[in-house]
């Protein structure tokens, strides 16, 4: 009926915008940048051309872009090597459809991207409303290798949504640890964070072959009991993921839904992750991890 109020819907839409340049490409550059914004913040991507121009290769990618950091708050959120933010996007994305070259785009996310409904992956999204007014600090920096052979350009582009102004709640956090895993058999890895409030999943890098089988346990109950390492990838695939070569993927959210992470915040014990390795995987073994948190610091 004609002026009679109705509810308003808003669309289901992303806002996108080229954000700015990196200040240097050159060999062992380290840029730091602020987003300054009020807008929900999904992704940042970082787009690198060559002198062509034309966009970079994963090999030229790996060669040029040595890591990226970001902090929401003073809080580190997002910690990836070039070559592990490239595999993870593969891993959460080929689903769709692989692209042959990533088009010279390295993709920081900050979403569960794996909701099937949008409004459930965007209420991932970083809110930048700050609840003692004002706004979020989202700071970023880019580390260049010290061998930069293809890179002449580095664009900044935020990916947002048309949602108002919101404050942090539920968010992802991609952080790396290292352990020293000497030995073969089961190794028990007792000590991994816990602090927060629960974990989608562990990426183990570990070269293939190494690992046979993986355990989980919880409080003494098994999560993953001597799961061998195949069925994982298997299950894996079911769910919509695409394992990479390197990892040994440790998934607890393949229900693909809102409550398809391990809660952590309960456990007052035992939380046992082990592979069980034919080789021994190293000292410093690299454990990427995919955190869910609800809190943040103001």
């Amino acid at each position: 009926m004609a002026n009679e109020a109705t509810n308003v819907i808003l669309p289901t839409t992303l806002r996108s915008w080229r954000y700015a340049n990196l200040q240097s490409v050159a060999a062992s550059a380290v840029n730091n940048f602020a987003i300054q914004t009020a807008n929900n913040v999904h992704a940042i991507m970082l787009y690198f051309a060559s002198v062509v121009p034309a966009p970079l290769t994963r090999a030229q990618l790996i060669t040029d872009v040595a890591t990226i950091r970001a902090w929401l708050n003073g809080d580190l959120i997002y910690d990836r090597t070039a070559t592990e933010a490239l595999d993870e996007y593969k891993y959460h994305f080929d689903k769709f459809g692989a692209l042959a070259a990533p088009l010279g785009t390295i993709v920081v996310p900050f979403m569960n991207f794996n909701m099937p409904i949008f409004d459930q992956r965007r209420g991932f999204a970083l809110g930048m409303l700050n609840s003692r007014g004002g706004y979020n600090s989202l700071t970023v920096e880019v580390t260049m290798t010290a061998g930069v052979a293809t890179a002449v350009t580095g664009e900044i582009h935020v990916i947002s949504d048309v949602y108002p102004a919101e404050q942090t709640g539920l968010h992802m956090r991609r952080l790396r640890t290292t352990r020293d895993l000497l030995g073969t058999g089961d190794l028990y890895i007792t000590d991994l964070p816990r602090s927060y409030y629960g974990i989608a999943a562990y990426h183990l890098v570990v070269a293939a072959g190494r690992t046979d089988r993986i355990s989980v346990t919880k409080n003494r109950e098994f999560l993953f009991k001597e799961q061998h390492v195949d069925v994982m990838r298997i299950m894996q695939d079911m769910s919509g993921r695409t394992p990479q070569a390197g990892y040994e993927t440790i998934d607890f959210s393949l229900g693909n839904d809102l409550h398809s992470v391990e809660r952590l915040g309960g456990v007052a014990g035992e939380w046992n992750v082990i592979p069980n390795c034919n080789v021994a995987p190293g000292a410093g073994t690299v454990i990427l991890s995919e955190e869910v948190h609800t809190t943040i610091r103001e």
